[in-house]
Order: C-alpha cells, then structure tokens, then sequence
C-alpha cells in the first residue's frame, strides 16, 4: 500500500490533493476530514466573513508561484509564505467586515476607473490597454473577476482608513526624531589608496593560466541568433478604425448599468427575531414613542446603528426591497418578514434614480470601443499573418512573407 502511494504521489494531480488534505489535517484536525469537505472548511471568520481551506490553499500557490517560484509547497510553508498568507486573509476579512458594518460601498465606476488607471496596463504611450491588462493577468494566475474583487477590497479599506490618516496627530518627540534624523549631517575622514598598474611585476605564464581557470566565464561568448519578430500593436490599426453612431449607442446601451444611478433610499431599521416582538414594536411606535427609544430598548441597538444610507434594491433581501422602494418618505412601515428576521423601518430620504446621457460619456466611450476594436483588429490580423504564412511558398521565407502582406 505505502508502494502505491509513492507511485501516486509522482502525479502532480496527486500532489495537489496531499496538499489540500495537508491543510485539512494541519488546521481542522482529522474528524473534519471525514464529516466534512475540508476545502469548504471556513478557514477565517470575521463577523459575517468567511475564507475557505480551499481559498486559502490557492491564494497560498499563487503567492508561492510568485514569490518562491523554485520552493515546493512544503518549503514554502517551512519558510512562513502560509502564516503570511493567513495573516493578511485575516486582515483584510478584518477591514471587510468592519466596512459592511458601516455600509461602506464601491461601485463599478470605481473600479474601472481604479483599473484604467494602473500604469501596468498601461502602453507606451500611457493609454490604458485591454490586451496588455489581460496579458499582466494570465501572466499571474488571476481572473478579471478575482482582481475586481481586489481592487473592491482596497477601496473599502481606503474609505475605512482615510478619515483617521487625515487628521492623525503625531507625538512631539517621534515628529522631532524623524526631524533630526532626516537633517542630520556627518563629517568623515577618509584615504584614498591609489591603484598604479605599473608597480605590479609582469605576471609569468603559470600566474596568467592560473588567473584564467578562475575566471574562465569572463571569457566565455554566449551563443547569439538573429530573430526576426512580428509585432502587432493596437495602436497600430487604430487609425483605420472609426466608431459608428450605431456602435456609439449600442456601446452606451450595452453599459446602461455603468452610466446608471438607481434610485437610492436612506432609512431606519429594526429587526426582531420573531413577529409577536416586531408587532409590539410596531404597536409602541404606533403610540407615540420614537424609533430610537424603542431600538435601544427592545434591541439595545444606538442611534447610529439603525440608520443605513444611499440603500440600493440590491443591498436588500428580496422581501424587504419591495417594501422598502415602495413605502412613503416619513411612514412607519408595518412588519415585514424576510430570512433574516422580521423588520420596521422607516424611509428617512429618496434620491431619485439618475441616468448619464450618450453626449455627456461620448468621448469616453469612443475611446474605449476605439481601444475594443483595435484590440480585435490585432487577433483578426494574427489569424489572417497564420493563414498566410501556411500559403507562403518556399521554404525559409514564409514567415517575412506573411508579416509583409
């Protein structure tokens, strides 16, 4: 039996499945191995967040991939990449937990622009460039999906942070060390030891033979090949290419949700866990008393944790959204009931839903469907230069045949 394991375990597909088992051991001990699929094994909890054995385990090998190319996952994990890891997932579930307590959102807009932005995706001429982002991607193991996410993490922690970095005061005496450290001068005496040539005696045919055998490299010449390269730059066919009013407007349709701001509602919340307490609730507001008193007395709930601002109907389990976009500014609302309990609330503000027009973006949008274009225009040329180098005639010749037609 231990034979066929090791036979086994030459399978890279077999190694990466010891791996996971590895963690499932490490962390959660042996009976969740068997009661339990250890890859969806919450590995980190933070409030209401969650990282999976599973997550982890490939957050692990991409950043092993990345920065231990040359270590196998048990050197890695020797080396401290794995408590790096789990250090950071903690940290950052800490910033996102904390953020969706406090309601903190990043909307689409903010990301594409946080993506457009990056100098990595960026050409020559530094326009942002959606062959050079997806190449940066593939290149690092990620998806589009995977580094929205990334970049929705760092806004959130962005908006969390700022207000404190802003107004921090520093102590007197750190800002007055890192004040003298940063002007301080040294006076320093020095020799300098001259290197006359010369005064060296001419060394002897055993000295030069010896001298060479120990820096033999140094005269080694490296092996050159003359290449002949085809390069096919979007920039390249952009000049050809002119953007329709049609293509404008169906662009501009096809991204209604990017130049769209749905209606938003601030409110009031209360949630009770069963409907004979969100009745009483409902019956004392009803009488006279306010929302605040009745939050902190029935829930033990603050004044600032029953308010939640610019709510979209997605921010809301399906029940409550309805009830919410249609219930009058300044009402009471009767008790409705979802997954999550039974909820009163009251609609504090509307801000009516908001939509960009065409001419307002049409710059915008042009240069993006110019840079689309052009980047389909590259891989229509890619398969036309493939076809005809297969046409070519002669031997030796086909590929600067086809890169000139």
């Amino acid at each position: 039996m231990l034979q066929g394991i090791r036979q086994a375990s030459k399978s890279y597909l077999m190694r990466a499945f010891l791996f996971v088992l590895l963690i499932g051991f490490g962390m959660w001990g042996i009976g969740d191995v068997f009661y339990s699929d250890p890859g969806e094994t919450p590995a980190i909890i933070v409030g209401d967040e969650e990282v999976t054995a599973r997550e982890v385990a490939f957050i692990f090998d991409r950043a092993r991939r990345a920065y231990l190319p040359e270590a196998s996952n048990s050197e890695a994990i020797d080396q401290g990449l794995l408590n790096q890891v789990m250090l950071e997932l903690a940290r950052q579930e800490i910033f996102n937990a904390e953020a969706q307590r406090l309601r903190l959102t990043v909307t689409r807009p903010m990301i594409t622009t946080a993506i457009r932005l990056n100098p990595l995706f960026h050409d020559s001429s530094g326009r942002f460039s959606g062959l050079i982002m997806r190449d940066v991607l593939a290149r690092r193991g990620l998806t589009e999906a995977t580094l929205a996410d990334e970049i929705g993490n760092q806004e959130r922690r962005n908006q969390y942070l700022t207000p404190f970095i802003d107004d921090i005061e520093y102590p007197k005496d750190l800002l007055e060390t890192l004040a003298l450290w940063q002007v301080q001068k040294r006076r320093i005496r020095y020799a300098t030891l001259p290197i006359n040539p010369a005064s060296i005696a001419t060394p002897d045919n055993n000295t030069l033979a010896l001298w060479y055998e120990d820096n033999r490299l140094a005269f080694d010449i490296p092996a050159q090949r003359a290449a002949t390269i085809a390069i096919f730059d979007p920039a390249d066919f952009a000049a050809d290419i002119t953007i329709s009013d049609e293509e404008l407007e169906a662009g501009f349709a096809d991204r209604q949700i990017r130049y769209a701001t749905p209606e938003l509602r601030d409110i009031r919340q209360m949630v009770f866990p069963n409907p004979s307490t969100a009745t009483t609730a409902k019956t004392r507001l009803d009488a006279g008393e306010s929302f605040e008193e009745v939050a902190s007395d029935m829930l033990g709930l603050t004044a600032t944790d029953i308010i939640a601002r610019e709510l979209t109907r997605d921010d809301l389990a399906l029940e409550v959204a309805d009830a919410v976009f249609s219930q009058p500014q300044g009402e009471i609302s009767a008790p409705v009931e979802s997954p999550f309990g039974n909820h009163i609330f009251v609609v504090d503000n509307i801000i009516p839903a908001e939509t960009t027009s065409l001419d307002e973006v049409r710059d915008e949008l042009t240069a993006e469907l110019l840079d689309e274009a052009s980047i389909n225009a590259v891989y229509d040329r890619i398969t036309l230069f493939e076809d005809a180098q297969s046409l070519a005639s002669g031997e030796g010749d086909s590929f600067d045949a086809a890169a000139r037609e």
